[in-house]
């Protein structure tokens, strides 16, 4: 967050990654923005959204904010449901920039403009709806708005499809429920006599892992 964030104002831009590929011109070098995708594509693959949980600065903003502990929590289905509006904004920016040309997204991403200390129309109403909601929910910009956190989620999705990432819960679970009550973006659910992991949603930060009190979810020693 002080690097990537406030030292560099928010650029590269980092949900803005997918957005500028569909910008670059036919034939253009190797970009910066290119290279790092495909970095962090890779890695997603066989670790999950481990950008997500342990690089990305405006998660971090975020959980900082969170720490002040006025907490909403939202019921599940609820929360299931808003998760999706950032694959509609996901395949949104993209046609934008498509069709227009036009970064859209950078334009008016919030964080830059709090890095920066300095924003103005739709952008500072953003800026404030931001602030406020990350004070409420946790991380509820990468939950329900991001595009790279969408994106990722899907190479995640990918990766645990093709027996890439070995992170799961095993036949050893007790089913104590307590990894689905730490997970901080429900990104665990029941199934069965048993829980799942949404690696979609899935940031890896981890604390399903300190909670499971045995061997049950197989990836800490891995």
């Amino acid at each position: 967050m002080g690097i990537l964030g406030f030292y560099y104002g928010g650029c590269p831009c980092v949900m803005g990654f997918v957005e500028r590929i569909w910008l670059l011109p036919w034939g253009s070098p190797l970009s910066v923005v290119l290279i790092m995708l495909v970095i962090i594509t890779i890695t997603t693959l066989f670790k999950g959204r481990i950008f997500c949980g342990w690089v990305c600065p405006h998660g971090a903003l975020q959980e900082f904010l969170f720490q002040v502990k006025i907490s909403f929590p939202l019921e599940r289905r609820v929360d299931s449901s808003l998760k999706i509006l950032k694959y509609l904004f996901l395949i949104f920016i993209v046609l934008a920039a498509i069709f227009t040309g036009q970064g859209l997204f950078c334009r008016y991403e919030p964080f830059k403009a709090i890095y920066g200390l300095s924003a103005s129309g739709l952008t500072l109403a953003l800026v404030i709806v931001t602030l406020m909601a990350s004070l409420v929910f946790y991380r509820p910009w990468c939950r329900y708005i991001c595009p790279l956190g969408a994106y990722l989620g899907i190479i995640a999705w990918l990766g645990s499809r093709w027996g890439l990432n070995r992170t799961q819960i095993t036949a050893d679970c007790l089913f104590c429920r307590k990894c689905l009550r730490v997970c901080p973006i429900n990104a665990i659910k029941e199934e069965g006599r048993g829980c799942k992991i949404n690696y979609r949603e899935c940031i890896t930060c981890g604390d399903c892992l300190e909670a499971c009190p045995t061997t049950g979810i197989k990836g800490k020693e891995d």
